[in-house]
């Protein structure tokens, strides 16, 4: 019997792809912002259906240090409310080309936002479009206290061949729960066919950087769910929600997969050979970096440069966004169908607008 659904609400998060990166974050700390704040008052006379909106932590943390005070104020006021809420990572990652510290190093600005307001870490994981990772990443998800990790494949990218919730386990045999969702960002409203567990997680997920959903949809939502379900509980949540409520139950049965999940979405790596060689230049020194660092600290040197840790924290959160998934704007959408290939017609193609903006994306 299906006991309770919980409604998980967010947008997928590009670095761009829908605009200029700097544009896209400007967005998120100004109209999208206002949009998720109204979302979020009007639902507020809808007891457990109040909406909740779930954040990657570094955008989040990026728009309490850009938005207005007057919306600081409110979006303040929200996270003490549980109604704004981050899941432990800061985006959507070529995993495959992150070294295991900078993942961790990734992890810091949730850990960040949660000692700030007081909130408990976060248990869980989404990332969305890269339909694989590395399998070092449930050995550092564990690590880092996370249980639960949703993958939403995009729906143009093939998929590896996977049960929908299995455990998935590291070469050195720590696991995260992890749901696979084949063509697409969430699950659907309804649990689907052999779903066997009483309690859902519908992740109602909104298209790249499209902000929240409305009141009028929310209500939609619960009409559907108890039409079909009408003596099932309805709550809005986040995934660590889910996750506190599934783990009270058997989950013993569960496939175990040991294995690497392929990524066929990499393609920005190779774009950017000469980059990825200064990348990897930089990760050599800021190994030596971090042992001059510990070692001043080990010896007490009251002098320790403090200096170096701050420009490590800066190389990680730098190296962080360059290895997130977007890699620049639409190619689709700015440059269209009718793209030309032979060399002469190409570099006259390169003055137009839509070209240059590709280049400065």
């Amino acid at each position: 019997m299906l006991k309770k659904i919980i409604l998980v609400f967010k947008t997928h998060f590009d670095i761009g792809f829908t605009d200029l990166s700097s544009r896209v974050i400007n967005d998120y700390s100004n109209s999208m912002l206002k949009e998720v704040i109204a979302t979020c008052k009007a639902t507020q006379h809808m007891g457990k259906q109040q909406y909740v909106w779930t954040m990657p932590s570094w955008p989040l943390k990026i728009i309490t240090e850009r938005c207005s005070l007057e919306l600081r104020k409110e979006l303040d006021l929200l996270i003490h409310r549980g109604q704004i809420v981050w899941h432990a990572l800061p985006f959507t990652s070529y995993t495959d080309f992150c070294s295991a510290e900078e993942y961790i190093e990734g992890l810091r600005f949730g850990k960040e936002l949660s000692e700030h307001y007081h909130k408990p870490y976060s248990i869980s994981a989404k990332m969305t479009d890269v339909p694989g990772h590395g399998i070092m990443l449930p050995s550092i998800l564990n690590g880092s206290g996370v249980k639960l990790l949703h993958i939403g494949c995009n729906e143009f990218a093939n998929s590896p061949k996977l049960p929908f919730l299995f455990y998935w386990q590291s070469l050195s045999g720590e696991q995260v729960l992890t749901m696979y969702s084949k063509g697409g960002y969430g699950t659907s409203l309804l649990p689907p066919k052999g779903w066997n567990y009483p309690v859902w997680m519908a992740l109602m997920q909104t298209n790249d950087n499209c902000g929240p959903q409305s009141a009028a949809m929310i209500e939609e939502m619960v009409k559907g769910i108890h039409d079909k379900y009408p003596d099932t509980e309805v709550v809005c949540g986040s995934m660590d929600d889910f996750y506190l409520e599934l783990a009270n139950y058997d989950l013993t049965d569960l496939p175990v997969i040991k294995k690497d999940l392929a990524d066929t979405w990499i393609h920005g790596i190779g774009s950017f050979p000469k980059e990825i060689a200064v990348v990897r230049e930089e990760r050599e020194r800021a190994k030596r970096l971090q042992v001059i660092y510990a070692k001043q600290v080990l010896e007490a040197i009251e002098e320790a440069d403090d200096r170096g840790m701050e420009v490590l924290d800066d190389y990680y959160e730098n190296i962080s966004l360059f290895e997130e998934h977007t890699w620049g704007a639409d190619v689709k959408t700015w440059l269209g169908p009718d793209r030309v290939y032979h060399k002469e017609d190409f570099l006259k193609a390169k003055q137009q607008k839509n070209y240059q903006f590709m280049e400065s994306s």
